[in-house]
Protein backbone atom coordinates (compact mmCIF):
# COMPACT_ATOMS: atom_id res chain seq x y z
CA UNK A 1 0.00 0.00 0.00
CA UNK A 2 2.75 2.11 0.85
CA UNK A 3 5.09 1.05 -1.59
CA UNK A 4 4.15 -0.48 -5.22
CA UNK A 5 0.93 1.06 -5.38
CA UNK A 6 1.39 4.67 -4.82
CA UNK A 7 2.69 6.52 -7.57
CA UNK A 8 4.72 9.06 -5.77
CA UNK A 9 6.69 6.25 -4.69
CA UNK A 10 7.48 5.19 -8.32
CA UNK A 11 8.75 8.75 -9.11
CA UNK A 12 11.42 8.39 -5.86
CA UNK A 13 12.49 5.00 -6.42
CA UNK A 14 13.35 5.75 -10.15
CA UNK A 15 15.44 9.18 -9.11
CA UNK A 16 17.05 7.30 -6.10
CA UNK A 17 18.01 4.39 -9.02
CA UNK A 18 19.82 7.58 -11.45
CA UNK A 19 21.85 8.50 -8.74
CA UNK A 20 22.66 5.01 -7.81
CA UNK A 21 23.06 3.86 -11.44
CA UNK A 22 25.65 6.94 -11.80
CA UNK A 23 27.68 5.83 -8.66
CA UNK A 24 28.38 2.42 -10.52
CA UNK A 25 29.15 4.89 -13.85
CA UNK A 26 26.13 3.46 -15.66
CA UNK A 27 25.56 6.28 -18.44
CA UNK A 28 22.72 7.36 -20.55
CA UNK A 29 24.08 5.16 -24.07
CA UNK A 30 23.72 2.31 -21.05
CA UNK A 31 20.04 2.61 -19.92
CA UNK A 32 19.50 3.12 -24.03
CA UNK A 33 20.97 -0.02 -24.39
CA UNK A 34 18.79 -1.53 -22.13
CA UNK A 35 15.91 -0.12 -23.02
CA UNK A 36 16.48 -1.41 -26.51
CA UNK A 37 16.87 -4.88 -25.20
CA UNK A 38 14.05 -4.55 -23.04
CA UNK A 39 11.43 -2.86 -26.03
CA UNK A 40 12.58 -5.85 -28.60
CA UNK A 41 13.22 -8.78 -26.13
CA UNK A 42 11.01 -11.20 -28.69
CA UNK A 43 13.60 -10.12 -31.76
CA UNK A 44 16.61 -12.54 -32.48
CA UNK A 45 19.61 -11.06 -30.77
CA UNK A 46 17.56 -8.92 -28.25
CA UNK A 47 15.88 -12.08 -27.43
CA UNK A 48 19.10 -14.20 -26.24
CA UNK A 49 20.64 -10.93 -24.31
CA UNK A 50 17.34 -11.07 -22.29
CA UNK A 51 17.69 -14.28 -21.56
CA UNK A 52 21.08 -14.29 -20.38
CA UNK A 53 20.01 -11.67 -18.84
CA UNK A 54 16.87 -13.08 -16.75
CA UNK A 55 19.20 -16.65 -16.22
CA UNK A 56 22.18 -15.00 -14.66
CA UNK A 57 20.13 -14.50 -11.52
CA UNK A 58 20.05 -10.77 -11.88
CA UNK A 59 16.75 -9.89 -10.96
CA UNK A 60 16.76 -11.68 -7.83
CA UNK A 61 16.82 -9.60 -4.75
CA UNK A 62 14.55 -7.01 -6.08
CA UNK A 63 12.51 -5.38 -3.21
CA UNK A 64 8.97 -6.30 -5.17
CA UNK A 65 10.18 -9.92 -5.66
CA UNK A 66 10.46 -10.53 -2.35
CA UNK A 67 7.73 -9.12 -0.54
CA UNK A 68 4.99 -10.85 -2.99
CA UNK A 69 6.93 -14.46 -2.90
CA UNK A 70 4.85 -15.10 0.10
CA UNK A 71 1.79 -13.96 -0.97
CA UNK A 72 2.52 -16.03 -4.62
CA UNK A 73 2.89 -19.17 -2.63
CA UNK A 74 -0.25 -18.54 -0.81
CA UNK A 75 -2.54 -17.55 -4.10
CA UNK A 76 -1.18 -20.91 -5.73
CA UNK A 77 -2.43 -22.73 -2.49
CA UNK A 78 -5.41 -21.02 -2.75
CA UNK A 79 -5.63 -21.71 -7.11
CA UNK A 80 -5.23 -25.14 -6.01
CA UNK A 81 -8.37 -25.59 -3.70
CA UNK A 82 -9.91 -23.14 -6.06
CA UNK A 83 -9.76 -26.19 -8.68
CA UNK A 84 -11.10 -28.55 -6.45
CA UNK A 85 -14.37 -26.47 -5.49
CA UNK A 86 -15.77 -25.01 -8.89
CA UNK A 87 -17.38 -27.77 -9.94
CA UNK A 88 -19.59 -27.69 -6.69
CA UNK A 89 -19.93 -24.15 -7.37
CA UNK A 90 -21.01 -24.49 -10.89
CA UNK A 91 -23.74 -25.99 -9.26
CA UNK A 92 -25.27 -23.31 -7.19
CA UNK A 93 -26.24 -20.01 -7.35
CA UNK A 94 -23.47 -19.07 -4.86
CA UNK A 95 -21.20 -18.76 -7.86
CA UNK A 96 -22.92 -16.31 -9.70
CA UNK A 97 -22.75 -14.31 -6.51
CA UNK A 98 -19.54 -14.41 -6.37
CA UNK A 99 -18.61 -13.89 -10.02
CA UNK A 100 -20.38 -10.19 -9.54
CA UNK A 101 -17.93 -9.76 -6.44
CA UNK A 102 -14.91 -10.94 -8.62
CA UNK A 103 -16.11 -8.40 -11.34
CA UNK A 104 -16.29 -5.60 -9.07
CA UNK A 105 -13.02 -6.74 -7.46
CA UNK A 106 -11.16 -6.80 -11.16
CA UNK A 107 -10.39 -3.02 -11.35
CA UNK A 108 -8.52 -2.75 -8.16
CA UNK A 109 -6.97 -5.71 -9.06
CA UNK A 110 -5.50 -4.80 -12.51
CA UNK A 111 -4.26 -1.47 -11.33
CA UNK A 112 -2.51 -3.39 -8.18
CA UNK A 113 -0.87 -5.50 -10.90
CA UNK A 114 -0.07 -2.61 -13.12
CA UNK A 115 1.72 -0.67 -10.43
CA UNK A 116 3.66 -4.00 -8.87
CA UNK A 117 4.81 -4.68 -12.79
CA UNK A 118 5.92 -1.00 -13.32
CA UNK A 119 7.96 -1.48 -9.88
CA UNK A 120 9.62 -4.17 -10.72
CA UNK A 121 10.16 -2.83 -14.41
CA UNK A 122 11.86 0.12 -12.63
CA UNK A 123 14.40 -1.77 -11.08
CA UNK A 124 14.77 -4.08 -13.69
CA UNK A 125 15.49 -1.70 -15.93
CA UNK A 126 18.97 -0.37 -14.38
CA UNK A 127 20.27 -3.96 -13.66
CA UNK A 128 19.62 -4.51 -17.18
CA UNK A 129 21.30 -1.97 -17.98
CA UNK A 130 24.14 -2.84 -15.31
CA UNK A 131 24.31 -6.29 -17.33
CA UNK A 132 24.87 -5.20 -20.68
CA UNK A 133 27.51 -2.91 -19.46
CA UNK A 134 29.43 -6.31 -17.67
CA UNK A 135 29.24 -8.53 -20.69
CA UNK A 136 30.49 -5.81 -23.01
CA UNK A 137 33.33 -5.63 -21.20
CA UNK A 138 34.04 -9.14 -21.19
CA UNK A 139 32.28 -10.47 -18.37
CA UNK A 140 30.43 -14.08 -18.32
CA UNK A 141 26.92 -14.35 -17.61
CA UNK A 142 27.00 -15.36 -14.03
CA UNK A 143 29.33 -12.45 -13.21
CA UNK A 144 27.37 -9.90 -15.31
CA UNK A 145 24.67 -10.80 -12.78
CA UNK A 146 26.26 -10.48 -9.70
CA UNK A 147 27.25 -6.94 -10.63
CA UNK A 148 23.69 -6.14 -11.82
CA UNK A 149 22.58 -7.62 -8.25
CA UNK A 150 25.01 -5.54 -6.39
CA UNK A 151 24.75 -2.31 -8.52
CA UNK A 152 21.10 -1.99 -7.06
CA UNK A 153 19.75 -2.54 -4.03
CA UNK A 154 19.49 -6.25 -3.12
CA UNK A 155 16.59 -7.12 -0.62
CA UNK A 156 17.29 -10.64 -0.55
CA UNK A 157 18.18 -10.55 3.08
CA UNK A 158 18.68 -13.24 5.77
CA UNK A 159 19.92 -11.35 9.04
CA UNK A 160 17.49 -12.83 11.41
CA UNK A 161 16.77 -9.26 12.72
CA UNK A 162 16.22 -7.22 10.00
CA UNK A 163 13.59 -9.92 8.97
CA UNK A 164 12.09 -9.69 12.24
CA UNK A 165 12.21 -6.06 12.41
CA UNK A 166 10.67 -5.66 8.76
CA UNK A 167 7.57 -7.94 9.36
CA UNK A 168 6.95 -5.78 12.91
CA UNK A 169 7.38 -2.43 13.69
CA UNK A 170 10.16 -1.59 11.00
CA UNK A 171 8.70 -2.52 7.78
CA UNK A 172 11.17 0.03 5.68
CA UNK A 173 14.25 -0.48 7.36
CA UNK A 174 15.67 -3.63 4.66
CA UNK A 175 16.44 -0.04 2.18
CA UNK A 176 18.17 1.58 5.05
CA UNK A 177 20.14 -1.53 5.66
CA UNK A 178 21.14 -2.43 1.89
CA UNK A 179 21.37 1.38 0.72
CA UNK A 180 23.42 2.40 3.91
CA UNK A 181 26.34 0.29 3.46
CA UNK A 182 26.23 1.47 -0.87
CA UNK A 183 26.08 5.60 0.54
CA UNK A 184 29.20 4.81 2.68
CA UNK A 185 31.38 3.03 -0.16
CA UNK A 186 30.40 5.52 -2.65
CA UNK A 187 31.54 8.20 0.22
CA UNK A 188 34.87 6.39 0.55
CA UNK A 189 35.75 5.32 -2.71
CA UNK A 190 34.11 7.96 -5.24
CA UNK A 191 33.74 11.15 -3.13
CA UNK A 192 33.51 13.10 -6.30
CA UNK A 193 29.92 11.24 -6.97
CA UNK A 194 29.04 13.07 -4.18
CA UNK A 195 30.16 16.35 -4.67
CA UNK A 196 28.42 15.84 -8.64
CA UNK A 197 25.59 15.66 -6.89
CA UNK A 198 25.89 18.51 -4.83
CA UNK A 199 27.19 20.54 -7.69
CA UNK A 200 23.96 19.47 -9.35
CA UNK A 201 21.12 20.88 -7.50
CA UNK A 202 23.28 23.51 -6.12
CA UNK A 203 23.64 24.76 -9.55
CA UNK A 204 19.57 24.31 -10.30
CA UNK A 205 18.83 26.23 -7.10
CA UNK A 206 20.86 28.87 -8.36
CA UNK A 207 19.91 29.29 -11.63
CA UNK A 208 16.33 29.28 -9.51
CA UNK A 209 17.35 32.30 -7.55
CA UNK A 210 19.08 34.00 -10.45
CA UNK A 211 15.75 33.83 -12.54
CA UNK A 212 13.03 34.45 -9.76
CA UNK A 213 15.17 37.07 -8.19
CA UNK A 214 14.44 35.78 -4.70
CA UNK A 215 16.65 36.33 -1.65
CA UNK A 216 18.12 32.99 -0.94
CA UNK A 217 19.21 33.71 3.03
CA UNK A 218 15.52 35.13 3.27
CA UNK A 219 12.96 32.86 1.87
CA UNK A 220 15.23 29.93 3.21
CA UNK A 221 14.82 31.36 6.95
CA UNK A 222 10.95 31.26 6.62
CA UNK A 223 11.13 27.19 5.42
CA UNK A 224 9.81 25.51 8.00
CA UNK A 225 12.32 23.44 10.29
CA UNK A 226 12.24 20.27 8.50
CA UNK A 227 12.78 21.70 5.05
CA UNK A 228 15.60 24.23 5.87
CA UNK A 229 19.49 22.54 5.71
CA UNK A 230 20.82 19.97 2.96
CA UNK A 231 20.90 16.42 2.85
CA UNK A 232 24.10 14.75 4.08
CA UNK A 233 25.07 18.51 4.49
CA UNK A 234 25.77 18.99 1.27
CA UNK A 235 22.70 18.74 -0.88
CA UNK A 236 19.69 21.32 -0.50
CA UNK A 237 16.68 20.00 0.81
CA UNK A 238 14.66 22.03 -1.28
CA UNK A 239 15.50 23.18 -4.54
CA UNK A 240 14.66 26.76 -5.98
CA UNK A 241 12.21 26.93 -9.01
CA UNK A 242 12.59 29.65 -11.63
CA UNK A 243 9.22 30.96 -10.74
CA UNK A 244 7.20 32.30 -8.02
CA UNK A 245 3.60 31.53 -7.35
CA UNK A 246 0.69 33.78 -6.41
CA UNK A 247 1.38 36.97 -4.82
CA UNK A 248 5.33 36.12 -5.59
CA UNK A 249 5.71 33.44 -3.27
CA UNK A 250 8.88 31.37 -3.28
CA UNK A 251 8.64 27.90 -5.13
CA UNK A 252 10.39 25.17 -4.21
CA UNK A 253 10.55 21.19 -5.21
CA UNK A 254 11.50 19.19 -2.09
CA UNK A 255 13.90 16.33 -3.21
CA UNK A 256 14.60 14.79 -0.01
CA UNK A 257 13.14 11.53 -1.51
CA UNK A 258 15.29 11.74 -4.28
CA UNK A 259 18.58 10.84 -2.80
CA UNK A 260 19.06 7.60 -1.29
CA UNK A 261 19.29 7.32 2.36
CA UNK A 262 18.92 11.28 2.30
CA UNK A 263 16.62 10.68 6.11
CA UNK A 264 19.70 8.76 6.95
CA UNK A 265 20.63 11.47 10.13
CA UNK A 266 17.59 14.14 9.51
CA UNK A 267 16.13 14.51 12.87
CA UNK A 268 13.79 16.72 11.20
CA UNK A 269 12.15 14.72 8.82
CA UNK A 270 9.95 12.06 10.68
CA UNK A 271 9.12 12.06 14.20
CA UNK A 272 11.70 14.59 15.53
CA UNK A 273 13.10 11.85 17.70
CA UNK A 274 14.62 9.12 15.03
CA UNK A 275 14.95 9.56 11.64
CA UNK A 276 11.87 8.08 8.84
CA UNK A 277 13.46 4.57 8.59
CA UNK A 278 14.18 4.01 12.25
CA UNK A 279 10.19 5.57 13.06
CA UNK A 280 7.91 2.61 13.54
CA UNK A 281 4.92 2.08 11.26
CA UNK A 282 2.67 -0.79 10.42
CA UNK A 283 -0.55 -2.08 10.90
CA UNK A 284 -0.11 -2.64 14.58
CA UNK A 285 1.34 0.33 15.48
CA UNK A 286 -1.49 2.49 13.21
CA UNK A 287 -3.68 0.93 15.59
CA UNK A 288 -1.87 1.66 18.48
CA UNK A 289 -1.93 5.26 17.63
CA UNK A 290 -5.46 5.31 16.86
CA UNK A 291 -6.57 3.23 20.47
CA UNK A 292 -3.75 4.29 22.79
CA UNK A 293 -1.22 6.83 21.80
CA UNK A 294 -3.69 9.83 20.54
CA UNK A 295 -0.69 10.43 18.36
CA UNK A 296 1.08 10.03 15.00
CA UNK A 297 4.69 8.90 15.48
CA UNK A 298 5.68 10.33 12.36
CA UNK A 299 4.15 13.82 12.70
CA UNK A 300 3.81 13.75 16.72
CA UNK A 301 0.75 15.53 16.43
CA UNK A 302 -2.39 14.51 17.99
CA UNK A 303 -5.09 12.34 16.70
CA UNK A 304 -8.31 14.21 18.51
CA UNK A 305 -8.35 16.72 20.80
CA UNK A 306 -10.04 17.28 24.29
CA UNK A 307 -12.63 19.58 22.85
CA UNK A 308 -13.67 17.19 19.88
CA UNK A 309 -17.28 16.21 20.06
CA UNK A 310 -17.36 12.69 19.98
CA UNK A 311 -18.48 12.40 16.48
CA UNK A 312 -15.31 14.36 15.63
CA UNK A 313 -13.26 12.05 17.37
CA UNK A 314 -14.83 9.04 15.49
CA UNK A 315 -14.17 10.90 12.48
CA UNK A 316 -10.45 11.58 13.28
CA UNK A 317 -9.62 8.13 14.10
CA UNK A 318 -11.10 6.23 10.99
CA UNK A 319 -9.92 9.21 9.02
CA UNK A 320 -6.41 8.34 10.46
CA UNK A 321 -6.99 4.67 9.84
CA UNK A 322 -8.15 5.32 6.30
CA UNK A 323 -4.97 7.33 4.96
CA UNK A 324 -2.96 5.02 7.31
CA UNK A 325 -4.08 1.62 5.17
CA UNK A 326 -4.60 3.30 1.63
CA UNK A 327 -2.50 3.88 -1.25
CA UNK A 328 -1.41 7.25 -1.68
CA UNK A 329 -3.44 7.46 -5.10
CA UNK A 330 -5.31 10.77 -6.25
CA UNK A 331 -8.76 9.40 -6.51
CA UNK A 332 -11.81 10.51 -4.53
CA UNK A 333 -13.80 8.30 -2.12
CA UNK A 334 -17.22 8.42 -2.68
CA UNK A 335 -18.40 8.87 0.91
CA UNK A 336 -16.97 12.11 0.83
CA UNK A 337 -17.36 13.67 -2.61
CA UNK A 338 -16.99 17.51 -2.77
CA UNK A 339 -20.31 19.47 -2.75
CA UNK A 340 -21.77 22.30 -4.21
CA UNK A 341 -21.88 25.39 -1.92
CA UNK A 342 -24.37 26.02 0.51
CA UNK A 343 -24.72 21.82 0.10
CA UNK A 344 -24.03 19.97 3.00
CA UNK A 345 -22.64 16.20 1.96
CA UNK A 346 -24.72 13.23 3.11
CA UNK A 347 -22.34 12.28 5.89
CA UNK A 348 -21.50 15.10 6.82
CA UNK A 349 -17.77 14.81 6.96
CA UNK A 350 -14.92 17.48 7.34
CA UNK A 351 -13.51 18.53 3.88
CA UNK A 352 -10.36 15.82 3.32
CA UNK A 353 -11.95 13.49 6.04
CA UNK A 354 -11.29 10.00 4.53
CA UNK A 355 -9.33 10.66 1.23
CA UNK A 356 -5.81 10.22 0.48
CA UNK A 357 -3.37 12.51 1.26
CA UNK A 358 -3.51 13.08 -3.18
CA UNK A 359 -6.65 13.66 -3.11
CA UNK A 360 -6.97 15.66 0.33
CA UNK A 361 -4.33 18.00 -1.31
CA UNK A 362 -6.18 18.47 -4.72
CA UNK A 363 -9.07 19.07 -2.70
CA UNK A 364 -7.04 21.98 -0.97
CA UNK A 365 -5.83 23.22 -4.32
CA UNK A 366 -9.00 23.56 -6.01
CA UNK A 367 -10.29 25.61 -2.90
CA UNK A 368 -7.09 27.10 -2.89
CA UNK A 369 -6.37 26.54 0.34
CA UNK A 370 -3.24 26.22 2.31
CA UNK A 371 -1.61 22.93 3.53
CA UNK A 372 -0.29 21.91 7.06
CA UNK A 373 2.17 24.10 7.14
CA UNK A 374 1.15 27.15 5.20
CA UNK A 375 2.66 25.77 1.97
CA UNK A 376 0.00 26.38 -1.17
CA UNK A 377 -0.43 24.79 -4.30
CA UNK A 378 -1.87 24.83 -7.84
CA UNK A 379 -3.97 22.01 -8.90
CA UNK A 380 -1.26 21.09 -11.90
CA UNK A 381 1.07 21.17 -8.57
CA UNK A 382 -1.00 19.34 -6.68
CA UNK A 383 -1.44 16.38 -9.46
CA UNK A 384 2.37 16.74 -9.86
CA UNK A 385 2.99 15.79 -6.21
CA UNK A 386 0.76 12.65 -5.73
CA UNK A 387 2.96 11.45 -8.79
CA UNK A 388 6.71 11.98 -6.66
CA UNK A 389 7.29 15.60 -7.83
CA UNK A 390 6.71 17.87 -4.63
CA UNK A 391 6.73 21.55 -6.01
CA UNK A 392 5.11 23.85 -3.49
CA UNK A 393 4.59 28.07 -2.94
CA UNK A 394 6.04 29.09 0.38
CA UNK A 395 3.65 32.54 0.96
CA UNK A 396 6.65 34.75 3.33
CA UNK A 397 3.22 35.53 5.33
CA UNK A 398 2.16 31.83 5.81
CA UNK A 399 5.97 30.84 6.60
CA UNK A 400 6.11 34.38 9.08
CA UNK A 401 2.79 33.35 10.78
CA UNK A 402 3.63 29.65 11.67
CA UNK A 403 7.29 31.21 13.21
CA UNK A 404 5.56 33.52 15.02
CA UNK A 405 2.99 30.20 16.46
CA UNK A 406 5.69 28.30 17.41
CA UNK A 407 7.55 30.70 19.09
CA UNK A 408 4.57 32.00 20.95
CA UNK A 409 4.08 28.35 22.05
CA UNK A 410 7.66 27.43 22.78
CA UNK A 411 7.45 30.92 25.23
CA UNK A 412 4.52 29.83 27.19
CA UNK A 413 5.76 26.52 27.77
CA UNK A 414 9.31 27.60 29.18
CA UNK A 415 7.18 30.74 31.18
CA UNK A 416 4.92 27.74 32.63
CA UNK A 417 8.31 25.78 33.74
CA UNK A 418 8.93 28.84 35.53
CA UNK A 419 6.62 29.43 37.31
CA UNK A 420 6.53 25.76 38.28
CA UNK A 421 9.38 26.35 40.07
CA UNK A 422 8.48 29.30 41.55
CA UNK A 423 5.90 27.51 43.19
CA UNK A 424 7.84 24.64 44.22
CA UNK A 425 10.57 27.04 45.78
CA UNK A 426 8.01 29.14 47.24
CA UNK A 427 6.51 25.71 49.69
CA UNK A 428 9.79 25.52 51.29
CA UNK A 429 9.77 26.76 54.62
CA UNK A 430 13.22 27.35 55.03
CA UNK A 431 15.52 26.73 51.44
CA UNK A 432 18.74 25.61 52.30
CA UNK A 433 21.85 27.86 50.74
CA UNK A 434 21.77 24.10 48.24
CA UNK A 435 18.47 24.10 47.48
CA UNK A 436 18.31 28.49 46.55
CA UNK A 437 21.66 27.35 44.15
CA UNK A 438 19.54 24.30 42.20
CA UNK A 439 16.52 26.52 42.01
CA UNK A 440 18.49 29.67 40.74
CA UNK A 441 20.35 27.67 38.33
CA UNK A 442 17.25 26.32 36.81
CA UNK A 443 15.44 30.08 36.36
CA UNK A 444 18.87 31.17 34.48
CA UNK A 445 18.53 27.53 32.07
CA UNK A 446 14.30 29.00 31.57
CA UNK A 447 15.59 32.70 31.26
CA UNK A 448 19.07 31.72 28.68
CA UNK A 449 15.91 29.42 26.41
CA UNK A 450 13.80 32.76 26.44
CA UNK A 451 16.59 34.57 25.21
CA UNK A 452 17.44 32.21 22.13
CA UNK A 453 14.05 32.13 21.18
CA UNK A 454 13.62 35.89 21.24
CA UNK A 455 16.76 36.20 18.83
CA UNK A 456 15.60 33.15 16.84
CA UNK A 457 12.52 35.23 16.65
Amino acid sequence: SKTAWSPGVHMNNVMANFVIADWHDLRSVDLADALMVWANNKKPGYKEIYQRFEDSGAMGGMFLSNEVLRDEIAKQLDSLKGDLKDEALEKSNMARVMHLFTMAGMVPKKYAQGMEAAYQFEDAIFRLAAFTKAIRYGKTDVEAGKIARDSFLNYDINAPWIQAARHTGLPFISFFYRALPMAINTVKAKPWKILKLMGFWHLVSALGYMMSGGDEEEERDLLPKEKQGNVWGVVPKMVRMPWNGEDDAPVFLDIRRWVPVGDIADMEMGSGMLPPWATPSGPMLLMSEVLLMNKSMFTEKEIVTDTDSQREKLEKRLDHLFKGMMPNVPLPNPLNLQTPVGEINPLDLNQGSMQSYAWSGIERSQLKQAGSIGEIRSTPAAIANTLGIKVSAYPAENMSAAKDLDYRRSVMGVKAEMKRLQRNFANLNEPTKQEEGRFDRAMERQREKLDELEEKR
